[in-house]
C-alpha cells in the first residue's frame, strides 16, 4: 500500500475510521503534497468516533497535515432523533450509520486498496489485518464518486486552520432533559432516599 501510494502522481485519497498517522505518516503524506500529489483524508469526527483517545491521537497531527496542504474531512454521526432527515446513502459507514467503518485508498483514480488497514499504529503494529488491491480505474471513479458524496458537507465537516489571531467558537453547551425526580418533593425524596438505602443494605451482602 505504501509504495503504491508512493508512485501516487495525481490523487490520493484515504478512508481510515481511525486515523493516528505518527511522525512517519506526517512526513510521508506531506511529502506526496509537496509533489503536487492530492491528498485527501476523511475520518471520524469526536462526534461519529466509537474510540475517543484514538480521536485524540489523531488531532495532535491535524495542524501539521493542514500546513501541509493535506485535505481533512470528519464524518459526522446521522441524527436519530427523528429531525425529518432523509438517511444519508453513504457506503462508508459502519452498520449503525452513525460512525465511519469502511477503509479505503484510492491512488490516481486507477487503483483501489479494500480492506481492514487503518493508518494507525494498531493496524500497522499489532493487528492481523488484510486487504486487497483492484487495479482498475472503472471501479476506482465509482469509489471516488462515494468518497466525494462523504465529504459533502452533508455528511462531513471539513476541518481547516484558523486564521492567525482568530478566536475559537465557544462551545454550545448541551441542553439537559429534567429529570422527573426533580418534581418530587423533599420530603417523598427523603422517604425515598432512606428506603433504598435499607434496600441496599439489605441485598448488598449477597452481590459481594
Amino acid at each position: 500500500m505504501r509504495q503504491l501510494a508512493a508512485n501516487a502522481k495525481r490523487e490520493v485519497l484515504i478512508v481510515s475510521p481511525y486515523f493516528v498517522p505518527l511522525e512517519g505518516g506526517v512526513r510521508f503524506l506531506s511529502a506526496l503534497a509537496q509533489r503536487r500529489v492530492k491528498v485527501r483524508v476523511l475520518t471520524n469526527s469526536l462526534a461519529a468516533t466509537d474510540v475517543v483517545p484514538i480521536h485524540a491521537g489523531y488531532t495532535h497531527y491535524r495542524p501539521a497535515l493542514l500546513q501541509a496542504g493535506i485535505e481533512l474531512y470528519e464524518f459526522k454521526p446521522i441524527r436519530a432523533d427523528g429531525g425529518g432527515r432523509s438517511p444519508r446513502r453513504v457506503t462508508f459507514g459502519g452498520s449503525s450509520r452513525a460512525t465511519l467503518h469502511g477503509k479505503v485508498y484510492v491512488i490516481d483514480r486507477r487503483d483501489v486498496i479494500l480492506g481492514s488497514f487503518n493508518l494507525d499504529p494498531r493496524s500497522a503494529r499489532l493487528n492481523t489485518e488484510l486487504a486487497i488491491v483492484i487495479h482498475s480505474p472503472e471501479f476506482a471513479e465509482r469509489m471516488a464518486g462515494i468518497f466525494e458524496r462523504a465529504v459533502s458537507a452533508r455528511s462531513s465537516f471539513r476541518v481547516e486552520l484558523a486564521p492567525p489571531g482568530a478566536t475559537p467558537p465557544t462551545p454550545t453547551p448541551p441542553i439537559m432533559p429534567a429529570l422527573p425526580s426533580a418534581q418530587k418533593s423533599e420530603t417523598d425524596a427523603t422517604q425515598t432516599s432512606k428506603a433504598g438505602i435499607r434496600d441496599m443494605k439489605t441485598h448488598s451482602m449477597g452481590r459481594r
